[in-house]
């Protein structure tokens, strides 16, 4: 996907040596008996020549002289002939025109570079190999040599010398924040070796040894107007050096927070007022969309899936005569979806699945009647969405021997999280029972504990395609009996515990952990009819970034509904701290709804999670502090155009719900499609 490139070349050539070869071999004896002269004027000349023209070494040459300012170049160069001209095709190709536009040819793909000639042995495609190291985000070119390109895919940086008919990767990936995308990238016209890059939350860096070590320009207190707090800076879609003025830099903020003009020898910074006509030279934003949105059959699922807003409800909830009482709420409140446990945090199936490897794991946990709940919802107009957790999956780690599970570098045994954790220390009875018995004997003594490391998260490989198929059939069977969504969550990997020390066992070649999710979530919706959603971290669609795999821009091209959890509670207090933590939360849910929609560019639907809890500091507010606390998201939620949201209280007691929401929630009931309508043909 194309963040900002540029699309008007400044015009300044080099200049072509015609017939230079056979005139220097039809005159070499004449010159060297009758001419002497001549040849130490030309020797002279082509000493010369190079200090003013480009330096013909590699990329990171030590000897390769700094260019001469952009005015004295163009003087040198005079050529009528057009300078190489640059632009993105919808499908991230860069392509590159040498006669002024008139005709355009791709240009060599990164991904040749970015994947290992095993990978290409296999024939993976590139995108499914390696989504963050092979797809072009940005380009940038050096306005005095316009054959010098430079291109950025989400974590890698690349060089052409060559108007991008060969590429070499410029070292950044270990020297800046690994999470974030590189959303922008020019090349000095001043120094072949200086290069900037701005990224989606970590600042502008520049480097003059061609990444042999960076800068983080943007740290500096003339700056700091787009630092957000939390180490986190605001996005950098665009960033130019002024062709005419090297103290002159010019970037553009994401999300509509402006243009700027920043001169590095005074620190003033301008913003640019492109309402007015002022500009920036060759700064043009182009979105590429990331699929075709006119696919009728992802415009309707898309449709189907808006306008939903509802409650969750546990698998314990959702049985016997529990679950009529949380039908009733949600359509007393005005709510017209479910989102129920049917794959539950531990792998267990709370419904009676036939999946053969689910019985064959013990994975089958009953506890409500899958189609009588589909049936009581859909009587009242309910929609019903089955939550499926997908990668910490405790019953098919243990499956066959652990064999699916993620493995741990040092000990060679399936990764898991573990924490010290108080634990009932077993009871036994005098004659040596444990259990119940012992229980019943030692009912009158003190309860004790003891301090013990335990498991606490268990996690299949997300590079499986066992793995795979399992959660995919569990999902085409939930389809079956009728639900009309299908949730993943859990969708990422393992955020906590000695994460460096996961190993996989069926990584391909080249494939990354975006792409593992990515072709998860691809063979899934080749696989399903119903819409298709996903829960992920706040964060996670507030910037671009590969944190954990949770790439939405991605993703987005395989899913109709993205769910954020921009739960107020988890974002950093240093976060826009200089707001009140109440009104911070419709600031939230606003503005993180608003850009994720940008982040997706209409490839799916944002219905974010709404913090229905109360934690920490917070469990001391009062009712009307938390029922303002709740509406200031859902007003959020509201005012940035969210299809829908989902109140999230694990335990199912909505007590923040303390006056009826009906407000907030009949203008999306009104206009859903309703349930039971959500396959497409």
């Amino acid at each position: 996907m194309v963040y900002y490139s540029k699309l008007e070349s400044l015009g300044v050539e080099c200049p072509k040596l015609s017939g230079g070869r056979t005139i220097l071999r039809n005159t070499t004896r004449r010159i060297v008996l009758t001419a002497a002269p001549l040849i130490v004027i030309l020797a002279g000349a082509l000493l010369v020549l190079p200090r003013l023209t480009t330096s013909s070494a590699e990329p990171g040459d030590p000897s390769a002289k700094a260019r001469p300012a952009a005015s004295v170049a163009t003087d040198v160069r005079k050529s009528p002939v057009a300078a190489p001209q640059y632009r993105m095709t919808a499908d991230d190709t860069l392509q590159v025109s040498l006669d002024g536009g008139g005709s355009y040819a791709d240009t060599t793909p990164v991904a040749l570079v970015a994947t290992s000639t095993e990978a290409a042995a296999t024939g993976i495609s590139a995108r499914e190999t390696s989504p963050s190291s092979s797809h072009v985000l940005s380009y940038g070119w050096d306005s005095a040599v316009p054959s010098r390109v430079a291109v950025t895919t989400a974590d890698t940086l690349y060089l052409s010398e060559d108007h991008g008919s060969s590429w070499s990767e410029i070292p950044i990936k270990n020297q800046i924040n690994s999470n974030v995308k590189l959303t922008s990238v020019d090349l000095s016209p001043y120094d072949r070796n200086t290069m900037v890059v701005g990224t989606s939350f970590n600042g502008i860096f520049e480097t003059t040894n061609l990444g042999k070590s960076w800068k983080e320009i943007s740290d500096t207190k003339a700056l700091r107007f787009f630092y957000r707090g939390a180490g986190f800076w605001e996005e950098v879609t665009s960033v130019d050096y002024d062709p005419t003025n090297p103290s002159i830099l010019s970037f553009t903020l994401g999300y509509g927070y402006g243009t700027f003009r920043w001169d590095r020898s005074t620190g003033a910074v301008t913003k640019v007022d492109t309402s007015a006509g002022d500009s920036v030279a060759s700064m043009t934003s182009v979105a590429a969309p990331l699929l075709d949105t006119a696919n009728a059959q992802a415009q309707q699922r898309m449709k189907v899936a808006s306008n939903r807003v509802g409650i969750y409800v546990s698998p314990y909830n959702a049985q016997g005569d529990r679950l009529p009482g949380y039908l009733d709420f949600a359509k007393k409140e005005g709510l017209n979806s479910i989102v129920v446990d049917f794959k539950d945090d531990f792998g267990y199936l709370r419904y009676d699945s036939h999946v053969p490897t689910a019985r064959s794991a013990g994975a089958v946990r009953p506890l409500f009647d899958a189609k009588n709940l589909i049936a009581q919802a859909h009587a009242k107009g309910i929609y019903v969405i089955a939550r499926m957790v997908v990668f910490k999956d405790r019953e098919l780690y243990s499956y066959d021997d652990g064999k699916y599970a993620l493995f741990d570098s040092t000990t060679n045994r399936p990764w898991g999280v573990f924490r010290k954790e108080e634990v009932p220390v077993v009871q036994k009875s005098e004659n040596g029972q444990t259990g119940s018995a012992a229980t019943a004997v030692n009912a009158d003594a003190p309860k004790k504990t003891e301090l013990k490391t335990v498991q606490v998260e268990w996690w299949v490989d997300p590079y499986s395609q066992f793995v795979w198929d399992y959660n995919i059939a569990i999902a085409k069977e939930l389809q079956t009996l009728g639900v009309d969504e299908i949730q993943f969550d859990y969708i990422r990997f393992p955020s906590d515990g000695y994460v460096s020390r996961i190993v996989s066992h069926y990584k391909k070649p080249g494939m990354d952990r975006v792409g593992a999710l990515s072709g998860f979530l691809k063979k899934a919706r080749q696989s399903l009819t119903v819409p298709i959603s996903i829960d992920v971290y706040g964060f996670n669609s507030w910037y671009r970034t590969v944190y954990l795999g949770q790439d939405i821009e991605e993703l987005s091209r395989y899913v109709d509904v993205i769910c954020p959890m921009f739960y107020p509670s988890h974002f950093s207090r240093e976060f826009y701290q200089n707001m009140s933590y109440i009104d911070r939360a419709q600031f939230i849910y606003h503005e993180g709804t608003r850009r994720a929609e940008d982040i997706v560019h209409g490839s799916a639907v944002i219905r974010p999670w709404v913090q229905s809890f109360l934690i920490g500091g917070e469990l001391k507010f009062d009712e009307p502090t938390y029922w303002t606390y709740l509406t200031n998201q859902l007003t959020g939620a509201a005012e940035g155009k969210a299809a829908g949201y989902t109140l999230w209280n694990a335990s199912g007691h909505y007590y923040m719900v303390a006056k009826p929401i009906t407000g907030f929630t009949e203008p999306y009931s009104s206009s859903a499609v309703p349930p039971g309508n959500s396959t497409t043909p």
